[in-house]
């Protein structure tokens, strides 16, 4: 599978966004039509630089005069223009994402709020010309972004809204409702910016270490900071095993004075909040019987998870095992139609490919519906959803 890795070592901006993007996936013509478009009242500069001893690519946007916008006025300036549709959509949530954490920092409302540095007419072009080049990088197969751990630099900085503490407020806003990893790093000075969180948190994944890849191309865009390290970002094309990676929770407690009907319903709850749920029986403290609850969420289900476990159980705590990633083989779910007797039946199939081979498996239950209606026990419609299955992919 082709993937993007995007690495912040040094911070990110629009800016150097823009720049890593460029060559490839990204022209200079492309950044002069999104300012004819939009009407954009800015000056762009692309040139070749050199940040300690690597080659990069910086583009320097100057704003010939300020201008401040609400969400809605940008919302309206971008559906208006002739963009591809996935490209204005893109823009539009990005914008969204930055607006809620300039709301929550300030706490006025969205509707009303005008934006400062982030409505302003270099921060369109940075967020428009990134969609512009990762819709470009979808097109030609890339399936997934993941981006290394971003340093964010610490101090403080100025802002039209006075001193703030680095990292901004904002950014933190914004990477609160992410999956990506922040480190300080050495420098006090501010190397990630709110539009370049806004951009990396809407295409990217944070990606575990123990993933491996190949790498085919690597681009770097510079920033404008002079330090001992390159204020570059860089990007790299490359190529993974067909596995999709995703970060998981598991998260267990031993329980001892649980029912079997309060377990049923537990696990009736659980299930439907999480991706796994297994109960298993063992002997705890004092030789009791009892019973290990294991839960597999992701990081967006494991709090509504430990709460039911809490409420439902009684239990006096959980555990959050440091097991944060899985791989999964890609699958699709595709509805098939099954013939018995004079009926004629809907269900789903799941298939998957792995190593060059198609497997294929029956929704549980869809297949238990069939079999309660049609009297035929389920390992038969089981069998016989993978021979329609099977037979339906060969056509």
């Amino acid at each position: 599978m082709r993937i993007v890795i995007i690495d912040p070592f040094c911070g990110a901006s629009g800016d150097m966004v823009l720049g890593a993007l460029h060559g490839i996936a990204l022209r200079s013509e492309d950044l002069s039509e999104i300012i004819d478009e939009l009407k954009l009242n800015v000056k762009i500069n692309v040139k070749e630089v050199v940040k300690q001893g690597i080659a990069a690519t910086r583009v320097d946007v100057k704003e010939l005069e300020r201008t401040e916008r609400s969400l809605s006025d940008v919302i309206s300036l971008l559906e208006s223009s002739t963009f591809d549709e996935k490209i204005k959509k893109d823009a539009i949530n990005i914008f969204q994402i930055l607006g809620e954490a300039e709301s929550r920092v300030h706490g006025g409302s969205l509707k009303n709020m005008h934006f400062h540095e982030i409505g302003s007419d270099d921060a369109i072009l940075d967020i428009v010309g990134s969609c512009v080049g990762f819709n470009r990088l979808f097109k030609k197969g890339y399936k997934m972004v993941f981006s290394t751990p971003l340093v964010t630099g610490h101090g403080y900085a100025t802002s039209a809204h006075g001193n703030f503490p680095v990292p901004a407020p904002a950014v933190i806003e914004i990477l609160k409702t992410s999956d990506l990893q922040i480190k300080k790093g050495d420098f006090d000075v501010e190397l990630l910016t709110p539009t370049g969180a806004a951009i990396l948190t809407y295409f990217s994944k944070n990606m575990h270490p123990e993933v491996n890849f190949r790498v085919h191309e690597v681009s770097y865009g510079a920033g404008s900071y002079e330090l001992p390290i390159p204020n570059v970002l860089r990007i790299m094309l490359g190529e993974v095993e067909d596995l999709l990676h995703d970060d998981v929770r598991v998260i267990e407690t031993n329980v001892d004075d649980v029912d079997g009907e309060i377990l049923g319903h537990l696990i009736s709850k659980l299930t439907e909040q999480s991706l796994d749920v297994s109960v298993i029986p063992l002997v705890t403290k004092k030789n009791r019987p009892g019973h290990l609850i294991r839960v597999v969420a992701t990081i967006d289900q494991q709090h509504d998870i430990i709460e039911t476990v809490f409420k439902e159980t009684g239990s006096l705590g959980v555990r959050i095992l440091p097991v944060h990633h899985r791989f999964k083989v890609p699958r699709d779910v595709k509805t098939i139609k099954l013939s018995i007797g004079s009926k004629e039946y809907k269900a789903r199939i799941k298939i998957w490919d792995y190593q060059g081979r198609k497997y294929v498996s029956g929704e549980y239950e869809d297949a238990a519906r069939i079999s309660r209606d049609t009297g035929l026990p389920l390992k038969e419609i089981m069998f016989l959803l993978e021979l329609e299955a099977r037979r339906s992919l060969n056509e």
